[in-house]
């Protein structure tokens, strides 16, 4: 898929790039890296350049929790790091 950029993102990353590459030219050449790995993503699945307005949860889980299904004994001690 090809992916076109409006009018106005074109001269908002031109100004961008400007602006960027009278500061720093690493952080201009990485501005111009990420841009090309977006547009290289946006074409290989266009779906995440998809608008809506819901957003679907599958799950809430804290970073620690183990998967779901995941058999833990009644008396197991989080807090011993030798049974990890």
């Amino acid at each position: 898929m090809k992916v076109v950029l409006s009018p106005f993102a074109i001269d908002y990353v031109r100004r961008e790039a400007k602006y960027l590459r009278a500061g720093s030219r690493k952080a201009a050449q990485q501005f111009a890296d990420d841009l090309k790995r977006l547009r290289q993503s946006l074409s290989m699945f266009p779906e995440i350049g998809k608008r809506t307005d819901e957003i679907l949860i599958f799950a809430i889980r804290h970073g620690r929790e183990r998967p779901p299904g995941f058999v833990i004994e009644d008396d197991f001690d989080f807090e011993d790091t030798d049974r990890r």
